[in-house]
C-alpha cells in the first residue's frame, strides 16, 4: 500500500494518461485506508480521474466521502471535483455554487471559470482564464499541480481550433509537457487532432459544425414564430424566439443571445450579430430586469471593441434607421 500511495500522492494522470495512476487508485479505493483524510483523498482523486469519461460513476463516489481534513492540493478539493464532474456531465449551471468555494490557488478556480465562461459563449475571458489556470499551475511546486496546467492547456488548444485562431505555440507547449511527464496516449491523441486542424478538410469540418448550429437554432426559435415574423420587426424573429422560450430563464436567455449574436458575426453577418444583442437587451431589461441589460451591455461592449469609433457608430445608425422604416408596418 505504501507504493500506491506514493503513486496516487505524486504521479500525475495527465488528460488521458491514467495508467500509471488507476490501477493503484482502484486498489487503495477497496483497501479503505486509515486515517480518514487518506480515505477522503483517494475517492476524490478517483473521483477526479474517473469524471473524464463517466461523471455520474464519479458523482455517485463523491456521496460517501468520509468527513476529514482536505488535502492541500486545490483541484482535488472537495468543491473542485465535484464542480468538475458537474461540468463533464453538462450541467454547467449545477457547477457555480461549488466553484465559488474552490480556493484561488494554482489554477483550480481560474481552470472552471473558463469553463463556464466557455459555456456563456465568453470565449476572450475563457481563454483568459485559462492562461492564467495554466500559469499558476506551471508555477506550483506540488506535483500533482500539473494535471491543471495540461487541462488548461488542452482546452485553450480547442478554444484556438474552433475561433480560427494561431494554435501554432500552443502545439508546441501540448508537444513538450507530453514528453516531460510521458502522456505517451494524450501526446498520440493531440498528434492527430493536429493532423487534423492541419489537414484541407478542417474548413469542411468548421462549415458543417456551423450548418448544424443554424439548423438547431432555426428548429428551436424560428420556425415556431415565422408567421409572427411581420408583427415583431424591426426585431430579429430569432430574438423573439429566445425571449419566447427562455422568458423566465436569466441565464439561457443571455446564452442564447450572446450566442446566436456571436455565430452571425462570425460568419461574416455583423449587423445581423449587433441587431440580435441590441434587441436582446432592450428586451431582456423588460423581461429580466436591469442585470440582464448590464450582462448584454458589456457583450455588446466587447463585441464592438476592436472596431474604430465611427465603425461602431454605423452598427447602430443602421438598427435606428431600419427601425424608422418598419414602425409605419406595425
Amino acid at each position: 500500500m505504501t507504493e500506491d500511495w506514493r503513486i496516487v500522492t505524486t504521479t500525475p494522470a495527465v488528460l488521458a494518461d491514467v495508467v500509471d495512476v488507476f490501477p493503484a487508485l482502484t486498489r487503495l479505493r477497496f483497501a479503505d485506508p486509515r486515517p480518514a483524510w487518506r480515505k477522503r483523498f483517494v475517492m476524490l482523486r478517483w473521483a477526479d480521474v474517473v469524471r473524464r469519461v463517466s461523471p455520474r460513476d464519479a458523482l455517485e463516489a463523491l456521496e460517501g466521502l468520509p468527513e476529514a481534513k482536505e488535502s492541500d492540493v486545490p483541484h482535488l478539493s472537495e468543491a473542485a471535483v465535484r464542480a468538475a464532474c458537474l461540468l463533464e456531465a453538462g450541467d454547467w449551471r449545477d457547477a457555480r455554487p461549488h466553484i465559488v468555494e474552490v480556493e484561488r490557488r494554482a489554477g483550480a478556480r481560474a481552470l472552471l471559470d473558463g469553463r463556464v465562461a466557455l459555456q456563456e459563449a465568453a470565449f476572450d475571458e475563457a481563454e483568459e482564464l485559462w492562461s492564467l489556470a495554466e500559469a499558476e499551475a506551471t508555477a506550483s511546486t506540488h506535483p500533482l499541480a500539473v494535471e491543471v496546467a495540461a487541462e488548461a492547456l488542452g482546452y485553450r488548444l480547442r478554444l484556438a481550433m474552433v475561433r480560427d485562431g494561431e494554435a501554432g505555440a500552443l502545439w508546441g507547449q501540448m508537444e513538450r509537457l507530453c514528453v516531460e511527464h510521458k502522456a505517451a496516449f494524450t501526446q498520440s491523441a493531440f498528434r492527430a487532432l493536429y493532423q487534423l486542424e492541419s489537414s484541407s478538410e478542417r474548413d469542411d469540418r468548421l462549415a458543417a459544425a456551423a450548418d448544424r448550429a443554424h439548423r438547431i437554432m432555426l428548429e428551436r426559435y424560428v420556425e415556431p414564430y415565422r408567421d409572427e415574423e411581420a408583427k415583431v420587426a424591426p426585431v430579429p424573429l430569432v430574438v423573439h424566439g429566445i425571449a419566447k422560450v427562455h422568458r423566465r430563464e436569466p441565464e439561457a436567455f443571455f446564452e442564447a443571445i450572446s450566442t446566436q449574436s456571436a455565430m452571425a458575426w462570425r460568419r461574416g453577418d455583423r449587423q445581423h450579430g449587433y441587431d440580435i444583442a441590441w434587441y436582446g437587451r432592450a428586451i431582456g431589461a423588460r423581461l429580466l430586469g436591469p442585470k440582464m441589460e448590464q450582462a448584454l451591455t458589456s457583450y455588446l461592449d466587447k463585441l464592438l471593441e476592436p472596431l474604430e469609433p465611427e465603425r461602431r457608430d454605423a452598427y447602430e445608425w443602421r438598427l435606428q434607421f431600419r427601425a424608422r422604416l418598419a414602425r409605419p408596418l406595425r
